[in-house]
């Protein structure tokens, strides 16, 4: 468990970063493309990565002690 609560905060950094770096292409490719999709699933990808640091920050503090 806390091998996964301590990784999730760089999977969150890497996937926010994609999230960022494919933002311009989603934009110029407009609502119904590609790269829009490919945006839409980084995000909630790092939306879910997120969720996940939040529920288990308090497992891990309470485990530490």
């Amino acid at each position: 468990m806390n091998l996964i609560a301590g990784a999730l905060p760089v999977v969150f950094t890497i996937a926010a970063a994609a999230v960022v770096g494919r933002i311009p292409a989603a934009v110029r490719g407009g609502l119904h493309s590609s790269a829009w999709s490919a945006l839409v699933i980084v995000f909630v990808f790092a939306a879910v990565t997120f969720i996940g640091q939040q529920v288990t920050a308090p497992v891990q503090e309470a485990t530490a002690k």
